[in-house]
């Protein structure tokens, strides 16, 4: 019965799985390999009574001391692991709400900008549909300018050729009526 219950620590991985530990883990230690027999172990160590010696100070209390000193080594190595671990794990989830919170951050400035843009946009539009205006009133006061310059001038060519009519200046008259129809021609 304990023969049995000794391979029922048996487990086997595959050697796919071996071969990745070996390579990730190299060891020396025949506790590593992955045919290790504990029973051969055993008896390799012990191969009669008298090799098991005093249960205190014999070869057993000794190799059982040396066991429980590796056992309680590798707890600590392991509860130190663990520690790390968890401290790592608690940095990664600090650094992801961070990050989290830095891109929602990002997020809220993107659409502002984008709030900012369109909004810069209708301006713009507003701005250049009052520059549309603005141009049209000024080519429509330019026009206004430039006919009554040439209402001005008419008026004064009138005056100017009813004055050469009473004092009978036909030579400069004629020229003055010339001159009369060509600004007629623009209003017309």
């Amino acid at each position: 019965a304990d023969d049995q219950s000794i391979h029922s620590l048996d487990f086997n991985l595959s050697q796919r799985v071996e071969a990745k530990l070996r390579e990730v883990i190299p060891s020396e230690n025949p506790l590593d390999s992955a045919d290790f027999n504990v029973i051969e172990h055993i008896n390799d160590l012990f191969p009669d009574e008298q090799a098991l010696g005093d249960a205190h100070d014999g070869k057993l209390g000794i190799t059982i001391q040396e066991i429980r000193r590796q056992v309680n080594n590798i707890d600590g190595q392991l509860s130190k692991a663990v520690q790390v671990a968890a401290e790592n794990r608690r940095k990664t989830q600090s650094a992801i709400k961070e990050t989290q919170a830095s891109i929602q951050d990002l997020f809220k400035k993107v659409k502002s900008i984008k709030e900012k843009a369109e909004q810069s946009e209708i301006m713009v539009n507003e701005i250049c549909s009052d520059i549309r205006k603005l141009d049209n009133a000024k080519k429509n006061l330019s026009d206004s300018i430039t006919t009554l310059q040439k209402l001005h001038m008419l008026v004064s060519g009138v005056e100017q050729l009813q004055k050469d009519a009473s004092t009978r200046s036909y030579d400069r008259a004629a020229h003055l009526v010339r001159a009369l129809n060509d600004l007629f021609d623009h209003f017309q």
